[in-house]
């Protein structure tokens, strides 16, 4: 992230090899400090002058995740002289010693709740509140937006709110419900606390990435594209395999949809013989919800689904009910489905097989700090005339590691299990992949 210094002056050197810089920042006057390994010069012309530094760091005074400015690579800041110039800077990197953390303290943000006051870091602003890492101990905390008295935040943040407003400012305090941002309270602007999407640093904003700007200018979508694949050549046999997939989710009160698609299609080639297809399977659903109220929602569920090495040709099964929500935040959501559905399937030597059944399902995802989410889902289609012969039951599980925003690693498990006529092929399968996954 970026930061910029100012000075004016003359370094005072010490035995050690140290020096202090009088830093002018925001009109204030701090010492820095440096240690062994840096050496210094300045020669100064009559008539003065100042030099801007502009550098890399780590965390700045106005980044949200600290409450020191460092700056670990001098090395890699160039000199930028503004008018006057009359004055001349020479700066040397010795890197016989690591380069030295310089920090500049921070004073802490406060937020009071219920008569206590809080001291700690504002590390954003969500629907949902204010979330805020304490000095007190590890890990953060939601703090409600209606549970706030008193609040005293440092630097400037920019809040996306309603469908696609932003305000960029200080953050003057939360008042009968709304988020003042502005320099004077009489002139700040009120931001509803239930409009508002997301809430950064004014840095961490303005180092954004495409991706990141993306996804706040379209904030009720989510959506990832997966690709693996698999070449294999010697010991007499070559294979060809790739597994892809997409996932389109728009969720914006009172409805949610989703498209799911995952295929996968391998071709086998033994010395002598010609290719054989081993895998030539899909999987896909359309999901559209309906809230009925905070927790309750109906929900229509069409799904088909192609597995031709075990002998379906099409299996479709629309299904339709009532649902439930345990959990709905930007960083976990679960709940649970209750319906009934109607199953087709079309078999390669046994022709084809209608059954009604009933529906259970549960869907959960959870995404960590450090963007790492587990996504699981389990649907159940009991037959209703004799389900121990009429059943249809797949899970899926899914973990991804962020590599480098927007990539990420997946690992998709998933199983089958379903009354399958054919009695060589059995009713159960499971199938891991590891691919590369494009998230937005």
């Amino acid at each position: 992230m970026q930061s910029f210094w100012e000075w004016g002056g003359t370094p005072a050197l010490y035995e050690d090899s140290g020096f202090t810089l009088n830093l002018g920042q925001k009109g204030r006057n701090t010492p820095l400090p440096f240690g062994q390994g840096f050496a210094l010069s300045l020669t100064r012309a009559a008539g003065g002058g100042f030099v801007r530094i502009r550098g890399r760091s780590e965390e700045t005074e106005r980044n949200r995740l600290g409450g020191a400015t460092r700056m670990n690579r001098l090395r890699r800041i160039p000199l930028r002289f503004r008018y006057p110039l009359s004055l001349t800077l020479t700066v040397a990197v010795l890197l016989a010693i690591a380069p030295t953390a310089v920090a500049v303290a921070v004073p802490d943000d406060e937020i009071t709740v219920k008569d206590t006051t809080l001291k700690g870091r504002i590390l954003g602003f969500e629907k949902d509140g204010i979330r805020f890492r304490t000095i007190y101990g590890k890990g953060t905390i939601t703090i409600a937006y209606t549970d706030v008295q008193h609040m005293q935040a440092h630097g400037e943040y920019h809040i996306f709110h309603g469908e696609q407003q932003e305000v960029e400012g200080r953050i003057l305090g939360v008042e009968d419900g709304r988020l003042l941002v502005g320099d004077d309270p009489a002139t700040a602007e009120q931001v509803a606390s239930g409009t508002i999407r997301k809430g950064v640093s004014k840095v961490e904003h303005e180092e954004e990435s495409w991706i990141e700007r993306l996804r706040n200018r379209y904030p009720h979508w989510r959506a990832n594209l997966d690709l693996g694949f698999r070449v294999e050549d010697g010991g007499g046999v070559d294979k060809r395999r790739i597994d892809w997939g997409f996932n389109i989710e728009r969720r914006k009160k009172p409805t949610r949809f989703v498209a799911r698609w995952l295929q996968a299609f391998e071709r086998e080639r033994e010395v002598g013989e010609p290719a054989a297809t081993t895998t030539d399977e899909f999987h896909g659903f359309l999901l559209g919800e309906y809230d009925l109220s905070k927790r309750f929602f109906l929900f229509a569920l069409p799904a088909v689904d192609r597995d031709v090495p075990r002998g379906i040709e099409i299996r479709a099964y629309p299904g339709a009910g009532v649902g439930y929500r345990f959990v709905e935040t930007q960083q976990a959501h679960l709940q649970a489905q209750v319906g009934g559905a109607y199953v087709y399937e079309d078999f390669t030597d046994f022709g084809d097989n209608t059954y009604a059944s009933g529906l259970l399902g549960l869907e959960g995802r959870y995404e960590f700090e450090s963007g790492i989410s587990v996504y699981g889902r389990m649907f159940y289609y009991p037959g209703l005339s004799d389900p121990s012969k009429e059943w249809l039951y797949r899970t899926e599980f899914a973990l991804t590691v962020p590599l480098i925003d927007p990539i990420a690693m997946k690992l998709r498990v998933t199983n089958i299990n379903d009354s399958n006529p054919t009695p060589d092929i059995g009713n159960n399968k499971v199938t891991t992949t590891l691919g590369l996954s494009l998230i937005f």
